[in-house]
């Protein structure tokens, strides 16, 4: 069983920035989030490299963790504003406008 199956999710999206980066490289390695969808609409943070966010509590590691318990969100933005704020926490130089940015890209809509 993985946090896939036994949350029945049904979407994600990468949160993971690089864009303004020389050469499109990331300065995020091995710390990317995901976005996890569940088939009844709630949505919850999964760390899917690294383990740079593992002292955040509800967030998953990998797919694989079954054990931790996700905090649960009632939408999209919400959840990306939860994974951004553990992302300043982790790399405090990320600039403020890459969340904005990322919500209007997606704008509740899904990849």
């Amino acid at each position: 069983m993985n946090t896939h199956h036994k949350y029945k999710t049904i979407n994600h999206i990468h949160f993971v920035f690089n864009y303004d980066l020389p050469d499109n490289k990331s300065e995020y390695p091995d710390a990317e989030l995901m976005l996890v969808e569940c088939d009844d609409g709630r949505w919850f943070v999964e760390q899917s490299t690294g383990e740079k966010y593992n002292q955040f509590p509800g967030i998953t590691h990998f797919s694989e963790d079954v054990e931790t318990q996700p905090i649960f969100y009632p939408d999209m933005a919400t959840a990306a504003q939860v994974a951004f704020a553990v992302t300043k926490q982790v790399f405090p130089t990320t600039p403020d406008r890459y969340l904005h940015e990322f919500l209007a890209e997606f704008d509740g809509g899904l990849v």
